[in-house]
């Protein structure tokens, strides 16, 4: 934080002729109209326009740097100035992400792979609680089940500690150990050390039929081989006698954009377009289905839901726009 003192000692004031008393108090505003400062450390700096702008914004830095109250590296002053500007303009789609935030966000919002043990937790009141075990991971070849509480991680209590934390700790480079104690329903504690492995987020996690030979497909999320794995569901049940699909989106907050283009043309034909993005002062850019539709002019049924969006809606508008799909 820096100490900032009051706007009128860090403007100059000069002594004028006394006005009339009717007329005083316009001055003043007039005044307060036309000084406009930027008040750093008791140092008044004009706001600029146009180039002189530029300016500013870097005289605004030093001056913080060799005057604030903490002491903060060119890194530090950049980044708090960039989220400023973020934060400022409204967008409430625009962020700055750390390189642990990106992590974050790859790992659960583009659902793509990561270093743990394979399970997905959640907070059941003030507890780390199994939701979802991964195929194949360590956590599923120890027999963690859904429903187990995590109490212990490297030796360490981790009950009523927020979540991200408790997920940071099971989180670590390939090969290494983590000993994670939990508790189970009827069982009682379990404890158990885990090697961690590269974890791969299933989009799909299962394909499954319904009756009257419907296909059902629900997409988690979007990352780099969900257009492959909901492809590779698509043929199983067509193989299995599927003649209609539903295709489940609910819950799906999106992610990969090329993904959501791969998996609307799987049900389009080639050059039908999918997205179109408008950008101010630069081209448009459309985005249109490129390969042989797998499932042109079957039968389809897309699920949706208001947390689904993102490249959720754009596959979903696609279909529904060219009469590939009944959206429910």
């Amino acid at each position: 934080m820096m100490r900032r003192k009051p706007f009128l000692s860090a403007v100059r004031r000069t002594r004028a002729p006394a006005a009339p008393p009717a007329r005083r108090g316009l001055r003043r505003s007039i005044a307060g109209a036309l000084v406009l400062p930027v008040v750093v450390g008791g140092f008044a700096l004009q706001a600029w326009g146009g180039r002189d702008g530029e300016r500013m914004f870097h005289e605004v830095v030093a001056r913080v740097a060799t005057m604030g109250l903490d002491s903060l590296t060119d890194a530090q002053l950049y980044e708090k100035a960039a989220r400023g500007l973020l934060a400022e303009i409204g967008d409430p789609y625009a962020d700055l992400f750390s390189p642990e935030q990106l992590a974050a966000f790859s790992r659960e919002a583009l659902r793509n792979s990561y270093t743990g043990v394979g399970m997905q937790i959640g907070l059941i009141r003030d507890t780390a609680t199994v939701m979802r075990v991964f195929v194949g991971s360590p956590a599923a070849q120890a027999g963690v089940r859904a429903g187990d509480r995590v109490i212990r991680v490297g030796g360490e209590g981790v009950t009523g500690i927020p979540l991200d934390q408790v997920t940071q700790r099971l989180l670590g480079t390939p090969g290494t150990s983590v000993e994670v104690q939990y508790h189970r329903p009827g069982t009682g504690p379990v404890q158990h050390t885990f090697v961690r492995e590269r974890v791969k987020l299933p989009s799909v996690g299962y394909a499954v039929m319904l009756e009257d030979d419907i296909g059902y497909i629900p997409l988690d999320g979007f990352n780099d081989t969900s257009g492959e794995e909901v492809l590779r569901a698509l043929v199983d049940l067509r193989k299995r006698g599927a003649t209609s699909y539903v295709l489940d989106l609910r819950g799906n907050t999106g992610g990969s954009l090329d993904q959501a283009v791969r998996i609307s043309g799987l049900f389009l034909r080639p050059g039908q377009q999918v997205l179109r993005a408008d950008f101010r002062g630069a081209p448009d850019e459309t985005y249109d289905a490129r390969a042989q539709p797998v499932m042109p002019d079957a039968p389809l049924v897309v699920l949706t839901d208001g947390p689904s969006a993102s490249a959720s809606e754009i596959v979903a508008g696609a279909l529904h726009d060219h009469d590939s799909a009944d959206i429910i």
